[in-house]
């Protein structure tokens, strides 16, 4: 018992939705709860549903999407959209090196995690890395490359800056294999 009592105070527990689990864990994830995510529109899409969701602040510049089958609510693919003059802005491009690096942290599989948290950390924390994923994603989140793709075990990661209405968007996209 004492084992358990220990393991709660100095192990926090923290909830993740990763690719390739329930959208329902996404419901009730870290990252759900600290960017106050809310689901604002479901469309039929390829075998299952496409979710629209838009964090608590900043809606106009960040939409993220799930696709999910409509049986199990598994998720199959997540993107994250935002707005390039949100990023370039000075007063809120740290909000969004955290979106990002949460964001791929949080819903990277746990098996490619440990792969992909170099990238987090040069993108959040600035930590100097030699990772080619970290430094792709920081070229492409900076604009000084339009895409990138890296295949990890249990997913791929795209990276890219495209045009729509008028406007330049960043967006991370992780896709089951």
């Amino acid at each position: 018992m004492k084992i358990l009592i220990f393991l709660f105070f100095f192990f926090p527990i923290s909830i993740f939705s990763q690719v390739g689990e329930s959208y329902k864990s996404f419901l009730h994830s870290d990252f759900a709860d600290f960017f106050h995510t809310a689901e604002i529109k479901r469309t039929p899409y390829r075998n299952g549903e496409l979710r629209e969701i838009k964090t608590g602040a900043f809606q106009d510049y960040i939409t993220i999407y799930f696709y999910t089958d409509t049986v199990s609510l598994t998720v199959h693919e997540a993107s994250l959209e935002i707005d390039r003059s949100w990023i370039e802005d000075e007063s809120t491009a740290e909000f969004a090196r955290d979106l990002v690096k949460s964001f791929l942290l949080d819903l990277i599989p746990a098996a490619d995690q440990s792969r992909a948290m170099p990238a987090g950390d040069l993108l959040f924390n600035r930590k100097a890395t030699t990772n080619k994923f970290a430094l792709d994603l920081m070229d492409v989140f900076n604009n000084k490359q339009d895409s990138t793709s890296h295949q990890f075990s249990k997913c791929t990661v795209v990276l890219d800056n495209s045009k729509k209405e008028d406007k330049t968007f960043f967006r991370l996209r992780i896709a089951e294999k």
